[in-house]
């Protein structure tokens, strides 16, 4: 004699439709507290851009734009960048953001290669900086140094403004060792 196959009982399936309802109520709660809350929550490490005096631009959901710190700066870019995000779009981005001069400061370790011809160095006269890592403190203690005078810069010439093509000749020739001053007067 065989045993008839017991009738097909949804009732059995219900507390497991319970437990998936209760873990997407869960997600999906979640996810709008996190959108909600998120945003509005002043923590130090949000904060930290105001304190320096300047405004962030953008945020985590826009793509970082070069455009707008230009805009930000009347035409003229950042003197400084402090790329610690590592993409090659951050870093193009952040080279491509600079006033003529500027220094990129690299931060840490990345995988990702930095796609900038070095004409776009050598025209704006920008300078690229690497560091393996750096804190909030390092950076605060460098600039009370120098704000100090505990670092100085090593004066390697000076010229008066009629002899500035000395001053680039010497630039050319590899020959300065600090920074050259122009006398204006």
């Amino acid at each position: 004699m065989l045993a008839a196959e017991p009738p097909f009982d949804l009732a059995t399936y219900y507390p497991i439709f319970i437990y998936l309802v209760v873990i997407l109520g869960f997600v999906v709660t979640s996810m709008i507290a996190a959108h909600w809350i998120g945003p509005r929550r002043n923590t130090a490490v949000k904060l930290m851009p105001y304190e320096s005096g300047m405004d962030p631009i953008g945020d985590a959901r826009q793509r970082f734009d070069p455009a707008a710190v230009r805009e930000l700066t009347a035409g003229r870019g950042a003197d400084v960048f402090f790329e610690l995000v590592g993409t090659t779009e951050t870093m193009t981005a952040g080279v491509r953001c600079l006033a003529k001069g500027g220094t990129f400061v690299a931060t840490g370790y990345t995988d990702q290669p930095l796609n900038v011809h070095p004409i776009e160095f050598i025209l704006s006269e920008t300078s690229l900086v690497s560091t393996v890592a750096a804190t909030r403190q390092d950076l605060e203690d460098a600039l009370r140094m120098a704000a100090s005078g505990a670092m100085t810069v090593p004066i390697a010439g000076r010229y008066p403004l009629d002899g500035v093509q000395g001053a680039l000749d010497a630039l050319r020739k590899r020959a300065v060792l600090g920074r050259q001053i122009l006398d204006l007067g």
